[in-house]
């Protein structure tokens, strides 16, 4: 009897004696669905306002800020409308596995390429964050630390980005069989939620693969926090605290009250 066939007996025989399966609507990937895509349609118009406020309404002496405020929020767009209707997770939690719900499963674009999506939008979207600190930071014209070329300011993106998604590559490359890993997760958890039998679950790693990529996840998130604490840092250094500070265009207190702005920001 080869794997599916213990998998499907499994389902038929044991889990109808062994499990009560959990029928609340909201623990269904119905439920999941109907969640995020009912939220996505309510703050997408939001979005879509605040882009329009930022391309037309921006005064004249915040001009310098506006690429880095549209860059967020199109990312924002871009996440919600990835996580609701393109790609929308469903895991089997505590183990590195599910299934997603969305396009790209209706059009059967392989599991394995959508989490490696999903962890590329992720990181762009918290990178996306930093860039605005980031540009608030070098708008200081004595900040030691701002970044003052274009191409330096892209290679840094660029080496946060392929340096966060690289570290990911390797789980990508070291799949477990998907089989045995399923059989491995019924023997820990015998009673998953039904969808574990009727979606195409897809187990991203386990064993050492397992352990790596929590440490992989931590790492990446800890350096990213600390560049948001390094760049907030340095506004707060130079625009509160070291008062012989020359700005830019941009007067004191406009970079003071962004500052304050985005700290209070949800």
């Amino acid at each position: 009897m080869n794997m599916s066939d213990t998998l499907s007996q499994y389902f038929i025989n044991v889990y109808p004696n062994l499990c009560i399966s959990d029928t609340r609507f909201l623990a269904t990937k119905q439920g999941l669905l109907l969640v995020c895509r009912t939220i996505t349609l309510l703050s997408v118009p939001i979005q879509l306002l605040s882009a329009y406020c930022i391309l037309k309404k921006t005064p004249e002496n915040m001009k310098l800020v506006k690429s880095s405020l549209i860059n967020l929020n199109i990312m924002c767009i871009v996440s919600s409308i990835t996580f609701s209707f393109i790609a929308c997770p469903y895991f089997c939690f505590p183990f590195l596995a599910g299934s997603n719900i969305g396009v790209f499963t209706d059009w059967r674009v392989p599991m394995s390429f959508q989490y490696y999506f999903l962890l590329a939008v992720s990181y762009g979207m918290i990178i996306s964050i930093i860039m605005l600190f980031e540009n608030r930071s070098s708008l200081i014209t004595r900040n030691k630390f701002k970044i003052k070329k274009f191409s330096n300011r892209l290679l840094w993106i660029m080496i946060n980005f392929f340096g966060c998604i690289g570290l990911m590559a390797p789980i990508f490359l070291n799949l477990p069989d998907q089989m045995d890993a399923k059989m491995a997760i019924l023997k820990i958890l015998p009673c998953p939620n039904i969808e574990f039998f009727t979606e195409p679950i897809f187990v991203l790693a386990e064993g050492f693969w397992n352990t790596y990529m929590i440490v992989a996840c931590t790492l990446t998130y800890i350096v990213l926090t600390l560049q948001v604490l390094f760049f907030t840092s340095c506004c707060v250094y130079y625009l509160f605290i070291s008062k012989t500070s020359l700005l830019s265009t941009l007067p004191e207190n406009v970079l003071s009250c962004q500052l304050e702005g985005h700290l209070k920001a949800p």
